[in-house]
């Protein structure tokens, strides 16, 4: 029979943020706008030969990500890694769709489930298990699992009466508990890690390990952005080293991580 493969490939892909100045939101850089704005209209319909002269509208940008060409399928885990601000969350975040691509594409196949440190895709009005329902409505969970993955998470998550209560009430440590139980309470094809899994005290963290590795066994793709060099090693066959958003090193963890330390130890 047909066997199902997850994949996910980034080809020729860049990011650029914008960069706002801050003084852009002046009223005084709002008049000038207006006015380059209706000047820019009157020399379009004046259409003088050659075009205009000055520039308008200078935008200043950070390419948070350059050139990435990246191909996973079922069984790749990889690891991210990277000193602060080389662009690994970034990249995390474009795999998830959280990001579009400036330029090239990122194409994937199956469903992708995210653990961040931010609870990306939960509803901050809605309590816990309204948060529950509608991810498992949202892939397309019958009732019955519906049930199962509900005492599963809240059973997993031990927030109490708070899972009743809505999100915008819980603090950081609680938003990643449950959004680490819920998106590792279904069997996934493609599972996007940032590497703050630190939900809490000791016993939480040891539950969460012997989660991430029973929930692994059933993963396709898994990919890890992480600061913990033991964390990537245990868990990645295959690593990138990323620096001002390039990839400068990719093969295995080994190589990757011993690249890294003599680079930046």
């Amino acid at each position: 029979g047909y066997k199902f493969v997850a994949k996910l490939s980034l080809s020729n892909v860049t990011l650029r943020i914008p960069i706002r100045n801050p003084s852009d939101n002046s009223l005084k850089s709002l008049i000038q706008k207006k006015i380059k704005e209706k000047k820019k209209r009157i020399m379009k319909t004046s259409s003088i030969v050659g075009g205009a002269l000055n520039k308008i509208n200078e935008v200043n940008y950070v390419t948070a990500l350059d050139c990435i060409n990246l191909k996973l399928s079922d069984g790749d885990k990889l690891g991210i890694i990277g000193h602060n601000g080389s662009g690994k969350t970034t990249l995390l975040k474009l795999m998830a769709g959280v990001y579009q691509p400036t330029f090239g594409e990122c194409k994937s196949d199956g469903d992708i489930y995210t653990i961040f440190t931010s609870s990306i895709g939960m509803d901050m009005d809605l309590n816990g298990i309204e948060n529950i329902k509608l991810r498992c409505i949202m892939h397309g969970k019958n009732l019955n699992q519906i049930k199962d993955i509900e005492k599963n998470v809240v059973d997993f998550c031990e927030l109490g009466e708070f899972i009743n209560f809505p999100l915008r009430t819980y603090s950081s440590g609680m938003l990643i508990r449950l959004s680490f139980a819920l998106s590792t309470a279904f069997n996934s094809d493609i599972l996007l890690i940032d590497e703050n899994l630190d939900a809490g005290d000791i016993t939480f963290k040891n539950k969460s390990q012997i989660r991430v590795e029973k929930f692994l066994e059933s993963s396709g793709i898994l990919v890890i952005v992480s600061h913990s060099m033991d964390t990537i090693q245990k868990f990645c066959t295959k690593c990138l080293l990323l620096e001002k958003g390039k990839i400068i090193f990719s093969g295995n963890t080994k190589s990757a991580i011993e690249n890294y330390q003599s680079r930046y130890k």
